[in-house]
C-alpha cells in the first residue's frame, strides 16, 4: 500500500508542476470566450452521433484553447472504443490559428 503511494506522489508532483507552469504561461487571448462558445456551438452538435469514416459513436468533443496568440485552436472528438475506455480513439477535427479562427467567425 505505501509503495502505491509513493508511486501515485512521484506521478503526480512532476504532472502538477508541469500544468502549473504551462498555464501559468497564457496570456488573454482578444475574444476568447467569444471564440470558444463558437466552436462550442459548431461542434457539440457531433455528440452522440456516428463517426462514418470509423462507425463508432462520438463520445465527447474536446476544445483546446491555445496559451498564445501563436498557437492554434483545436477541436478533437472522442470516439467510444467499446467496453474499455483505453480503445476510444482522438482525433483532431480543427486546427486553426486565432487569425483564421477570427476571420472564419467574421464570415459567418
Amino acid at each position: 500500500m505505501l509503495f502505491l503511494i509513493i508511486v501515485s506522489i512521484i506521478i503526480a508532483v512532476p504532472s502538477f508542476v508541469y500544468w502549473a507552469i504551462k498555464y501559468s504561461k497564457k496570456i488573454p487571448i482578444k475574444n476568447e470566450k467569444k471564440k470558444f462558445e463558437y466552436l462550442k456551438n459548431k461542434f457539440n452538435k457531433l455528440e452522440g452521433s456516428i463517426d462514418e469514416e470509423h462507425k463508432m459513436k462520438i463520445i465527447s468533443i474536446e476544445i483546446d484553447e491555445p496559451l498564445n496568440e501563436k498557437e492554434n485552436w483545436q477541436v478533437t472528438k472522442i470516439m467510444d472504443g467499446g467496453i474499455f475506455s483505453l480503445k476510444n480513439k482522438s482525433i483532431i477535427i480543427f486546427d486553426k490559428t486565432d487569425r483564421e479562427l477570427e476571420t472564419e467567425i467574421i464570415n459567418n
